[in-house]
């Protein structure tokens, strides 16, 4: 049996939304994405992440999220445009 295939990754953007790049690390399943995201969120953002989007190989799983507590929800920031 062949080792299942780490296909969930994290794309990571800034505040203008310009994907700075996917994670440094792909992950076998959403639960390891997710606590991945939590146990470096921090670091995160000290790197400039604004946002991030959860991708289970090609298909969009949620995002983009952002990670500041006090950034503008998807409606507000879709109005600012």
């Amino acid at each position: 049996m062949e080792p299942e295939a780490a296909a969930w990754q994290w794309i990571l953007a800034d505040g203008a939304g310009v994907v700075i790049g996917p994670a440094p690390v792909a992950f076998t399943d959403q639960t390891g994405a997710e606590r991945w995201l939590s146990e470096h969120f921090d670091e995160l953002q000290a790197d400039g992440v604004e946002t991030v989007s959860l991708m289970d190989g090609e298909r969009p799983v949620y995002g983009p999220m952002f990670l500041a507590p006090d950034a503008p929800g998807p409606e507000e920031a879709t109005s600012a445009l």
